[in-house]
């Protein structure tokens, strides 16, 4: 591995480690549910990196990137009395409250996956080759 290689691994190790830092920062108010999701988003995202095409990999970055602004709990998960999860939706006037936070929640993590999606050397298939 080079240097060069190497660095873009640490990079992109960093970039996916800041991404946790808004849903560790919530999670003693609104519980690990976000972070376990962060963490399935991430692995399906690394997952898919490997066989899509960079251009839909701009499209799954966005997809990732929209899940996490609106994170599910407290939009469409909350805590029942019995300690169980209930399935809500929060509904469109509670979201149109918080525009705000979701715009800057969708940039921030749709910059995290864009940032991983150019770090990443997609391999160059036979099938992607256009005359």
């Amino acid at each position: 591995m080079s240097v060069r290689a190497a660095a873009r691994t640490v990079l992109a190790g960093m970039v996916v480690l800041i991404s946790f830092i808004p849903q560790a920062i919530v999670s003693p108010f609104l519980g690990e549910i976000n972070l376990v999701f962060l963490l399935l988003l991430w692995i399906a995202f690394l997952a898919l990196l490997r066989f899509l095409t960079r251009r839909q990999m701009f499209f799954t970055a966005a997809i990732c990137a929209m899940l996490m602004a609106f994170p599910p709990v407290p939009n469409w998960m909350w805590y029942s009395n019995s300690g169980g999860l209930l399935l809500r939706f929060i509904g469109w006037s509670g979201l149109l409250r918080e525009v705000y936070g979701i715009v800057f929640f969708f940039l921030l993590y749709l910059a995290i996956f864009i940032s991983i999606v150019l770090l990443s050397r997609n391999r160059l298939r036979t099938d992607q080759l256009r005359c």
